[in-house]
């Protein structure tokens, strides 16, 4: 994977439950977080395990998608929670958190779709075939100033300025630039990460 990482065939680390990683004793969970921190920030150019070492010439980078359920994130393991583990290292203000609720009728709509094996007024989700392919966006200061009441907010979390923050949710709205084929950032895109915004934080609003 490594080696893929840095020739960049993959840009993204998922982990479906970071829980996995993470529920073990401080001494092993401290330096994969640690890892994780510099792998999507200034990257890293070294990796050891027990068994192998590896050695990059230049640091390699990757972004993290994972998940986890609110009462492991808040729950004690050793003298801190996970939440304060990643607030404590600066993990916090690196990542982008995203938390919700079902709604009751959604919760409904669950038990029906598994009681009766069909769901009503199900939407087909189209996902749009990506060229791979580098391209260079020009941003966009009039637009991009939209996302700093996001980027504050997230900050308080952290305690930090947001500075972080505000280059992710960029990214964002470079990425749904690629999505919808297009070379610029537009309106609908920040609109987009905006929208977004109402679950980017650790309220667990409702969907």
């Amino acid at each position: 994977m490594f080696k893929q990482v840095e020739t960049k065939q993959k840009r993204f680390v998922l982990i479906p439950d970071i829980l996995n990683c993470v529920k073990k004793s401080a001494y092993t969970r401290e330096p994969l977080l640690q890892t994780f921190k510099s792998l999507i920030d200034e990257g890293v150019t070294n990796i050891q395990t027990p068994f192998k070492k590896y050695e990059f010439p230049t640091p390699i980078k990757a972004g993290l998608i994972s998940a986890i359920t609110g009462s492991e994130l808040y729950a004690a393991q050793g003298r801190y929670t996970l939440y304060h583990d990643l607030q404590r290292m600066g993990f916090l203000s690196r990542m982008i958190p995203f938390t919700y609720q079902y709604p009751i009728e959604k919760i409904v709509e669950i038990f029906h779709y598994i009681e009766s094996g069909c769901i009503d007024n199900a939407k087909s989700v189209h996902i749009p075939k990506i060229i791979k392919k580098e391209k260079k966006f020009h941003p966009d200061p009039d637009l991009f100033r939209d996302l700093e009441n996001v980027s504050r907010k997230l900050a308080q979390y952290s305690d930090s300025y947001g500075v972080r923050v505000q280059k992710n949710l960029q990214k964002l709205c470079y990425s749904y630039a690629v999505l919808c084929g297009r070379n610029s950032v537009m309106r609908e895109d920040v609109d987009k990460v905006l929208h977004l915004g109402n679950w980017m934080n650790f309220d667990f609003n409702a969907l």
